[in-house]
């Protein structure tokens, strides 16, 4: 039986470091790396029970072979599950990231309730930059852009369109949106070749005498719909599996997932080229271990391990460890808070967080 218990150990071990690998591989070369993120988080608590198990029994030693792998995805674990107890007091510019999901415009029933949910509870929050993916605005019923503009008294703005519609009395536009109390001097797009859907703006505003580029990002999406999701909590409740589903869900990842590792290199020659002290926040759609985050973190804050708690989800569905939407600033800037805010008015929550220019 002890042979069995070791065998076990030494593959979830091995296990746990091989889902650290993906954060080294892109992609698109190698797609099933793109998993390994999704599934980190399992192996980080099996081992841990590993680890417990051998040190209540006489074969203490065996502990060492969950200890060592946890010990070697130590930094890891900090990015997916943060230790911090207490923030700073509240100070200087706030900025808010936020994947609306078009304001739950194709809920007809209930897409005006709901976008004035949103409305009210970014009024609350007051962002003097505020950063929206899956932003959706009209020049008929849902004039967004305007309306925001008026409600919490941001001034300027850049929409980066991926999509727009004119139709016989409106021109309807979909994409990504960052609006600033602050100027913005210099804008861009940077407009994904493989896809229509997703993007990155960056824009240049200027605090006082310093100019800060904002980088807001929507990167490729799975694209799971209804269907997708009721398989996977059929799955979750111990339901039988169906082939052809599971492959169809196999499948999105991967398109997502090589989609994905083409648009990171795009935005992160960007980064490397800019020479301003830098915000990057937005949808990811991928883990914190993962070839995503592991390139577009670099020399950065990630905010939610400064001063987070928890596994910070920001997307509500599939599994309760989902943290998807990130928020890193300049090593220069000094963060004061940070924050979730777990309403479910889109499928993922803002992030909200305030800091000061210089440390």
């Amino acid at each position: 039986m002890k042979k069995v218990f070791v065998f076990v150990n030494v593959i979830c071990s091995l296990c746990l470091l091989v889902t650290a690998l993906g954060c080294f591989v892109n992609p698109t070369y190698s797609w099933p790396f793109a998993f390994l993120g999704f599934i980190f988080p399992l192996f980080v608590v099996v081992n841990i029970l590993l680890v417990l198990f051998w040190l209540f029994t006489k074969q203490k030693k065996f502990a060492l072979v969950s200890f060592l792998p946890l010990l070697f995805t130590f930094p890891f674990l900090q990015r997916s599950f943060a230790f911090n107890t207490k923030q700073h007091v509240e100070k200087d510019i706030k900025i808010v990231s936020y994947n609306v999901r078009n304001f739950d415009l194709y809920n007809w029933s209930h897409n005006k309730e709901t976008r004035k949910k949103m409305f009210d509870l970014l009024e609350a929050e007051q962002p003097d930059i505020l950063c929206l993916q899956e932003f959706y605005s009209d020049t008929a019923h849902f004039r967004n852009v305007e309306d925001l503009k008026e409600k919490l008294g941001l001034k300027y703005h850049y929409f980066g369109k991926t999509v727009v519609v004119d139709g016989k009395n409106d021109r309807r536009s979909w994409g990504v949106i960052t609006m600033s109390k602050y100027p913005i001097v210099e804008k861009e797009m940077i407009d994904f070749s493989n896809s229509t859907g997703n993007a990155c703006i960056y824009t240049d505003i200027k605090i006082n005498d310093t100019i800060v580029r904002i980088y807001n990002m929507h990167l490729q999406s799975i694209h799971f719909g209804y269907n997708d999701y009721k398989y996977i909590d059929q799955i979750q409740d111990n339901q039988e599996t169906n082939m052809n589903e599971t492959k169809n869900i196999l499948r999105k990842i991967k398109r997502a997932a090589i989609k994905r590792g083409e648009q990171v290199n795009e935005v992160v020659k960007s980064i490397n080229q800019c020479e301003s002290a830098k915000i990057i926040c937005g949808d990811f759609n991928d883990t914190p271990v993962s070839y995503t985050y592991q390139k577009i973190s670099k020399d950065m804050n990630d905010v939610h391990v400064s001063l987070g708690f928890g596994f910070g989800r920001t997307y509500s569905k599939i599994i309760p460890t989902l943290r998807i939407d990130y928020l890193f600033l300049d090593p220069s800037f000094n963060a004061n808070s940070y924050k979730v805010i777990e309403k479910e008015y889109s499928d993922h929550y803002p992030i909200v967080s305030t800091f000061s220019l210089s440390k």
